[in-house]
């Protein structure tokens, strides 16, 4: 009986386990490739979706932000596009950006009243 018991649990810490294994140490780096490949075949909304489940998992790493940005702007969604290179700009500190800087750009250039804004971010791209 002791025997059965303790193969039972055995199993099921591996039926555990197995079921955690894919929540456990995701790849951020995983799902902005899958992104960059969405992106670049124009699926742009599935994009976000994955630039956004790398982001939770780093949201520090600059370029997953200039992405997720890039594929709003491409949605035309400038407003949510310029969210995203402020937050690259201003919490995560990358102010030296140039790419960053130039996609701001080019976004508040589509946005009405804020050609003054779109004029500094081009002069800071530089």
């Amino acid at each position: 009986m002791r025997d059965i018991l303790k193969k039972e649990l055995i199993l099921l810490g591996i039926l555990i386990s197995i079921s955690f294994a894919g929540c456990v140490d995701q790849n951020p780096e995983e799902y902005y490739s899958k992104g960059i490949l969405q992106y670049d075949d124009g699926n742009y909304t599935e994009s976000i979706d994955l630039f956004e489940k790398a982001i939770q998992l780093n949201p520090e790493e600059s370029k997953y932000w200039l992405m997720k940005g890039k594929a709003l702007y491409n949605l035309e969604r400038y407003e949510e596009a310029v969210d995203c290179y402020n937050y690259v700009i201003n919490v995560i500190e990358d102010e030296y950006n140039k790419d960053v800087w130039a996609a701001k750009a080019d976004a508040l250039r589509h946005i009405e009243g804020k050609e003054v804004e779109a004029e500094i971010a081009e002069a800071r791209a530089k």
